[in-house]
């Protein structure tokens, strides 16, 4: 379960670098295993104080939705890039670029 536990604290720490543009990537990195977390029942809120469940049940249900979200994610980027990729050859054929 120590594996786990650094998830954990790096997802928390990387919500620190919210404001520094350099490293947003990481930043968004830790609001997805947050997000993941919470969804999992890995983390919750009672009575105001953080709880932290990692029984094995709640571990496995974090791997699904985590390899679940992957798929989406890797479904919907290769979708939107596809999509990037045709428009951005008819927008050339017509001298123009997809904006930045």
């Amino acid at each position: 379960m120590s594996a786990f536990h650094e998830l954990i604290a790096r997802a928390v720490g990387l919500i620190a670098w919210r404001e520094v543009d350099e490293v947003r990537a990481y930043y968004c990195e830790g609001l997805i295993h947050l997000s993941l977390l919470f969804d999992s029942g890995a983390l919750s809120f009672a009575d105001g104080a953080l709880v932290v469940n990692l029984t094995a049940s709640i571990t496995l249900k974090f791997k699904e939705i985590c390899l679940a979200n992957y798929r989406n994610w890797r479904f919907t980027t290769q979708g939107a890039l596809l999509r990037a990729s045709f428009f951005g050859e008819i927008l050339r054929e017509r001298g123009q670029k997809l904006p930045a």
